[in-house]
């Protein structure tokens, strides 16, 4: 089942997308890299590993929020010691 986690902080986003990258998950989509308010306005990957996707999004405004599997979103929260709530 697909879940969301919203109101993630800046610093723990982008945590959360080194840690991923880091962990061989492949970025499939992200928000083009010459767009001039890339990270500054708005930002987003999608991520995939095997055959599992996670999309992160980002705004200045609302911060992070991620989507995916609620397996992975449980492991994200686990192997990072984050303490989100997930809708």
């Amino acid at each position: 089942m697909q879940c969301t986690l919203k109101d993630i902080s800046t610093e723990d986003w982008n945590t959360i997308l080194t840690f991923l990258r880091k962990n061989k998950w492949t970025v499939i989509k992200q928000y083009p890299l010459l767009a001039f308010d890339k990270g500054i306005d708005q930002d987003y990957y999608h991520l995939k590993k095997e055959n599992t996707i996670i999309k992160m999004d980002w705004c200045n405004w609302f911060e992070g929020e991620i989507t995916a599997d609620s397996l992975i979103i449980e492991w994200l929260l686990s192997e990072l010691k984050f303490t989100y709530l997930s809708s």
